[in-house]
């Protein structure tokens, strides 16, 4: 039994290791918020820099007044940081917006 339990821990670690170095993709995940404003078209927004995107709306708090907001998620690497500013200064225009929030954070993909 001490040595299946042995084996069935090395195949774990194998595929860990495996996952770790064939399968993950290190990159950055971008997100914008800002106010969801009607009228502006945040799809044709990120279409112009971007082919894929997640966006979600929500519920922001600005100046401590509650506000519908939008966030979107972009995958991608430190190389998009100009594509990502563009966008952002896009939509601050277009939605007559004060300031828009960007920020990044390192992360790991997997795709199936």
């Amino acid at each position: 039994m001490k040595q299946t339990s042995s084996l069935t821990r090395n195949l774990a670690e194998a595929q860990e290791q495996y996952a770790a170095t064939h399968l993950y993709h290190h990159e950055t995940l971008w997100r914008i918020y800002t106010e969801d404003v009607a009228g502006v078209d945040y799809v044709g927004a990120i279409s112009r820099y971007f082919s894929g995107a997640t966006y979600t709306f929500s519920i922001g708090l600005w100046h401590s007044k509650r506000e519908r907001s939008i966030v979107i998620d972009i995958v991608g690497t430190e190389a998009d940081l100009q594509r990502v500013a563009w966008l952002a200064t896009d939509l601050k225009r277009e939605a007559k917006q004060e300031s828009v929030l960007v920020t990044a954070s390192p992360c790991k993909t997997l795709e199936f």
